[in-house]
This record gives C-alpha cells, structure tokens and sequence, in this order.
C-alpha cells in the first residue's frame, strides 16, 4: 500500500507532509498504525486545515480525511530596550528609532505610551506588524529647561500577546550650554 497526501489545500500550504512507513504490506482483516507528519511553514497562519491523505494499492484507493490544527501565536520582540542621550536643556527632536519583529503567525496591534509625555513620547498611539515582519516607530523628544538626569519610559503593549509589555527606558542627561560670543561685539567690530 502506497499513502500520499492527496489535498491540494493541505500539500501546498505546509512545509512537508510525511509517513514514518511506505510500501506497507498489510495482511488481510488487519490493521496498522502509521504516523502522519505535518510541518507547518513559519508564518503560517494559526487556525484548522483540512484535507485528506490517499491510501492506495493496485486493486483500490480509500481517502481518509485529515484535520490539522495550527495554533496562533502572538509572540514579539522589540529593540532597542535602551536609549542612552545627552541633550541641551530646551532641545526638541527625533531621538530613536524602535523596531518591533512580529514572530508570532498573526498579526500584532500593540499601543505606545510614554511614562512623561513632556519629556519622551513615541511618534503615533498604536502600530501594526503584519505576520513575519517589522515596522518601527520613532520616540520624539524634548529635554527640559533645567539641567538633570531624567528616566523614563515607553511602553510597548497588548494584554493578549506574549511578552505583554516591553518597555524602552530612555537615560537622558540635559545639560546647559551658554555661549558667550566675545568677538565681534557692540564695541569691537571686525
């Protein structure tokens, strides 16, 4: 007896269907127990997939029907975790970029807060990665007027995925910068 996988659906949309056994012999009114081997792809979408596997001989063919179930993962990583700056007291601007790989088989929706929004704050509320993929957003910054060393935040979250929440901590050291322009002035001139 020969067993193929015989489901376009099912053949096509994982990485192998296998059999422990081939060429089986299989004495009349008996049975025998044979391992079906099914490898999904990466990324391939959670849910259940049906198809069928064909066993066949020279006399007769039967289909037997087949359900795989893929589960869904909402797994992620994000970097960097870690932004270390020194900014002038009263500057503004683009700080980081942050990256966020999907390595789960859905796609991902994750909501972006800062712990200071007068200090850091990521560039837009909410961000999607598709399946097997990365997007980025950016974390804007404005130091503040007074010379220090601030610690905050953003988080990176969705109470149904895995890890739940990553955090960026932003180390962001101001400092003051006066200038004093001694040549040319008011009573020396070039």
């Amino acid at each position: 007896m020969d067993l193929s996988c015989s489901s376009v659906s099912l053949c096509s949309q994982f990485s192998s269907v296998s059999f422990n056994e081939s060429d089986l012999l299989i004495p009349q009114n008996s049975s025998r127990y044979v391992n079906v081997t099914v490898v999904a792809s990466t990324g391939q979408a959670g849910g259940t997939y049906l198809g069928t596997i064909n066993v066949s001989d020279v006399n007769s063919s039967k289909t037997i029907s087949l359900g795989i179930v893929v589960p869904t993962t909402y797994t992620w990583t994000a970097s960097p975790l870690s932004v270390n700056t020194t900014k002038g007291t009263g500057q503004a601007g683009l700080l980081q970029e942050i990256q966020i790989q999907n390595t789960g088989n859905s796609n991902l929706t994750f909501f972006l807060n800062s712990t200071n929004s007068s200090i850091v704050t990521p560039n837009q509320s909410s961000i999607t990665v598709p399946i097997s993929n990365n997007r980025s957003f950016y974390i804007n910054y404005t130091a503040p007027s007074s010379a220090g060393e601030y610690v905050e935040k953003i988080s990176i979250n969705n109470a149904s995925y895995s890890p739940i929440q990553l955090n960026v901590t932003v180390n962001m050291t101001t400092t003051e910068i006066n200038v004093t322009i001694l040549y040319p002035n008011s009573t020396s001139n070039i």
